[in-house]
C-alpha cells in the first residue's frame, strides 16, 4: 500500500512540474518587445502613422506605451497567462490598482511572427469571444510584430 501512495505522490508531483514547464515554454514565445502594426478600438481603426503603440512584455509583466507626435504614455499591469486553451486567455492587473473592476480580460495568439491581442474594457468581467472589434462588442483588437531597432 504504501508503495502505491508514494507512487501517486511522484506521479503528480511530475505532472506538476512538466505543466509548469510548458507554461514557461509558451509564455517565453512572447517575451520581448512589440510593435503594434495595426490597432482597432470598439470597431474604429487607428492610424498606426499617428498612434504608435509599443509592447514590452518580461516574465509577467506587460508595460504598453502610446506615443503621439511627442507625448508618450506608459501603463503597467500583471500579466496572467493561460495557454492551456486555444487562443490563450489573459488577463490584465493594472499596477495602479488592486481593484478587479480594473482588470482587462483578453485572448492572444501567436501567428507566425504576429501575436494578435483582442482586449475588453476595464470591469467587462470576460474575454471578447474573437479577434473582432465592434462598436457592439466594444473590444480592442490589435496585431503585434516584434520591434524593429
Amino acid at each position: 500500500m504504501r508503495i502505491s501512495i508514494t507512487s501517486i505522490l511522484v506521479c503528480g508531483l511530475l505532472q506538476s512540474l512538466l505543466s509548469q514547464n510548458l507554461l514557461a515554454f509558451s509564455a517565453k514565445e512572447i517575451q520581448g518587445k512589440w510593435q503594434a502594426g495595426s490597432m482597432t478600438m470598439s470597431g474604429k481603426p487607428l492610424d498606426t502613422d499617428i498612434y504608435e503603440l509599443v509592447m514590452v512584455i518580461e516574465n509577467q509583466k506587460m508595460k504598453l506605451t502610446y506615443i503621439q507626435d511627442d507625448f508618450a504614455h506608459s501603463k503597467s499591469s500583471k500579466l496572467e497567462l493561460d495557454d492551456s486553451s486555444d487562443p490563450w486567455s489573459i488577463i490584465l492587473k493594472p499596477s495602479s490598482s488592486e481593484k478587479k473592476s480594473s482588470w482587462i480580460y483578453g485572448i492572444l495568439k501567436l501567428k507566425g511572427k504576429k501575436l494578435h491581442i483582442a482586449t475588453s474594457q476595464p470591469g467587462e468581467g470576460r474575454a471578447p469571444e474573437d479577434f473582432k472589434s465592434t462598436a457592439q462588442n466594444k473590444a480592442d483588437y490589435m496585431v503585434f510584430e516584434r520591434f524593429k531597432d
